[in-house]
């Protein structure tokens, strides 16, 4: 049985990839000293659980991402604490995960970084008629912002 060889199958395929190739050299060209620079383009930070106790470096305009397990559905709600004057609390959204009445999820707090300055977060676990020391969960970063 007579095949036909391999490259042939492939040869449409080599002048789109040489195309692409001197397109990239050429972008790559134009990155000289005397090209302005790109837009710094920001990408929140996502912190979760396991980075309770840590401390985050951020520029001004930065966003952080904290994302927690939660359970509304227990009573239990978390409380976030944050200094106002260096960081924007944007918004909570709570996504359920499991698709059953009463069922667990994840909750998450957008943060943005609005001036210069050090801001412990804090966010507590618990039952809002309860005591604080009856909270069962805590979580704590502290955002260091740069101008």
């Amino acid at each position: 049985m007579y095949r036909e060889p391999f490259d042939k199958h492939r040869r449409h395929l080599r002048v789109p990839l040489v195309v692409a190739l001197v397109v990239a050299a050429q972008a790559g060209a134009g990155l000289s000293s005397n090209a302005s620079p790109s837009p710094e383009v920001i990408v929140p930070t996502v912190l979760t659980a396991a980075d309770d106790g840590r401390t985050v470096e951020l520029r001004v305009g930065a966003e952080v991402v904290i994302q927690l397990p939660d359970n509304p559905s227990t009573g239990y709600r978390w409380e976030i604490e944050a200094d106002k004057s260096v960081v924007d609390i944007k918004r909570h959204h709570f996504e359920q995960q499991a698709h059953q009445v009463g069922g667990g999820g994840e909750s998450s707090w957008v943060l943005q970084a609005i001036a210069p300055g050090v801001s412990p977060v804090k966010l507590m676990l618990w039952r809002p008629w309860e005591s604080e020391r009856d909270a069962i969960q805590r979580f704590v970063v502290t955002l260091r912002i740069a101008p």
